[in-house]
């Protein structure tokens, strides 16, 4: 999940924004990137994607993603799925399965992951 925080704080349309640029987040904070992401995903979902999860991400499921409370268990149930699907969508994946692919492979450079997320990629399957 640290992998998911770190993409969203450093997604263009978040970094760009006056509101979310300090580095602890208020209430106000996490509202305003609910904003945005929702924003950002009506706008690039097709009307299937919108049907399928809807756009909008409740402020206090970000805070609990970002202050890392939030909780998955194996196998994903249905709402914590569309979630994630919503914020690797927002992120350009094309769903959870791809973003934990992509994160496990490691890094050409360095040969290293930069966080293991192995056993989140049998919950995306």
């Amino acid at each position: 999940m640290e992998t998911l925080v770190l993409e969203i704080r450093h997604h263009r349309t978040i970094a760009e924004n006056e509101l979310l640029a300090p580095e602890i987040w208020s209430k106000k904070s996490f509202k305003e990137c609910s904003r945005v992401i929702g924003d950002t995903l009506l706008a690039n979902f097709s009307t299937e994607e919108i049907l399928n999860y809807g756009t909008t991400i409740s402020y206090k499921t970000l805070e609990t993603i970002f202050k890392q409370r939030y909780i998955l268990k194996s196998p994903l149930d249905r709402r914590c799925l569309i979630t994630l699907t919503k914020l690797v969508k927002f992120l350009g994946y094309q769903s959870w399965a791809d973003f934990t692919k992509q994160k496990d492979t490691p890094n050409r450079q360095n040969d290293q992951v930069p966080i293991p997320i192995q056993r989140f990629k049998k919950m995306a399957n």
